[in-house]
This record gives C-alpha cells, sequence and structure tokens, in this order.
C-alpha cells in the first residue's frame, strides 16, 4: 500500500469552527482502501510555521514513509493586515522559506516524489475589513514557487487554474475556503494529480 502524505492550510486541513472539511478529507476517504493518506496533526500555515514546525506536524516515522508528498503554503502568507501595505511573509522570505521546507522534506523523506500545489484564488469583494489578500499576491507567489521548483525534482500542480473557474456554490462564505462541493471538485483534480504522478497503485 502507498503513502501520501499531506502538508497545507485549511484548504486542504479543513476549517473545525466552520464545519469545513478541506479537500484531504476528501482525498483520504476515496484512497481508503487503496493508500495510507496522512494529513498534518494541525494546520500548516504560512512557510515560516511550516518551516519551524515540519517535524512536529507529524507523528514519529510517518514522513519517513511517504511515496509521495502533496505539498501547499501561500494563502497565509500573502495575507495583509489594514494599514500594512505587504503581505505578511515578503516574497523573498517566501521563495527562501519553501527552500528550506523542500530541503527538509528531502532529507526527512529521499524516496518520496514531491508535488507543490499552487494556492487557490479568494474571491476578493467578499473580504472582510481588517484583513484581506489579493489575487494578484496569490498568481505572483504562485508563479515564483514554479519558478523555484523548475530545476528540483518538484511536479507544480495548479490549483489556482482549477479553481479559478469554480462557481459560486462551490465557495464558502468566508471568500477563502471551499464548500463541500468545492472541496470534493478540488479533491478530484488532487486525486487525478497524485495518479498520474505515482503511476499505478
Amino acid at each position: 500500500m502507498r503513502t501520501v502524505l499531506f502538508i497545507g492550510d485549511s484548504i486542504m486541513y479543513g476549517v473545525e469552527a466552520k464545519f469545513l472539511n478541506g479537500y484531504g478529507f476528501y482525498v483520504r476517504e476515496a484512497l481508503r482502501r487503496k493508500a495510507e493518506v496522512i494529513l498534518p496533526l494541525d494546520n500548516c500555515q504560512d512557510t515560516r510555521f511550516t518551516n519551524s514546525l515540519l517535524g512536529e506536524l507529524f507523528e514519529p516515522g510517518e514522513p519517513e514513509r511517504a511515496d509521495l508528498i502533496y505539498w501547499n503554503n501561500g494563502l497565509w502568507d500573502v495575507l495583509r493586515f489594514s494599514g500594512n501595505p505587504t503581505p505578511m511573509v515578503p516574497i523573498e522570505r517566501y521563495t527562501s522559506l519553501l527552500c528550506s521546507i523542500y530541503g527538509k522534506l528531502r532529507r526527512m523523506s529521499p524516496q518520496a516524489k514531491i508535488v507543490f500545489a499552487t494556492s487557490t484564488p479568494i474571491i476578493e469583494d467578499r473580504y472582510p475589513k481588517g484583513l484581506y489578500r489579493l489575487n494578484s499576491d496569490i498568481r505572483e507567489y504562485n508563479s515564483a514557487a514554479k519558478k523555484l521548483f523548475e530545476d528540483k525534482d518538484v511536479t507544480v500542480h495548479d490549483l489556482y487554474s482549477v479553481a479559478e473557474s469554480f462557481p459560486l456554490e462551490y465557495r464558502s462564505d468566508d471568500a477563502t475556503h471551499f464548500s463541500e462541493l468545492g472541496a470534493k471538485k478540488l479533491s478530484e483534480h488532487v486525486l487525478a494529480e497524485i495518479g498520474r504522478v505515482l503511476g499505478e497503485w
């Protein structure tokens, strides 16, 4: 049985307070009889959090047995607070931390195939006052991640493009997350990409 390990924020992990499942939940359900699917013990948040606590986000031995790691960071990094003209994690720092996380993953799971998912778009005109994200930032950070991984053994899965055309019923009411329909649709694309990269189960 293959082992698939996920790293990501609440788009993958879900939002317990809102009773929203992330796409990782539906991938795990779909692969229940085909693969061991490991979700992190917590929301992996931004690149600073993931980089600092990577070893604590999983039970001992879990990363070492992964056949594939499906990973995203980005939406927390681009978060802006009212009055702050720049994202929470500047783009140069973001790419530097992605590189650091990649190095740690390679040391922890040298045999694993790594897929990096681009961050998904948000609905800008529905964002609350005080904190916000911009799709232009998300696209810029996604492009920086793609460029970083060009010369590394990382497959980039463009989830931004997948979700960009989703109808409103696929989105939750918070402008960032996805409804059950949307999370299930994302999981279908994630499943297809995992199958493509891993080949035969």
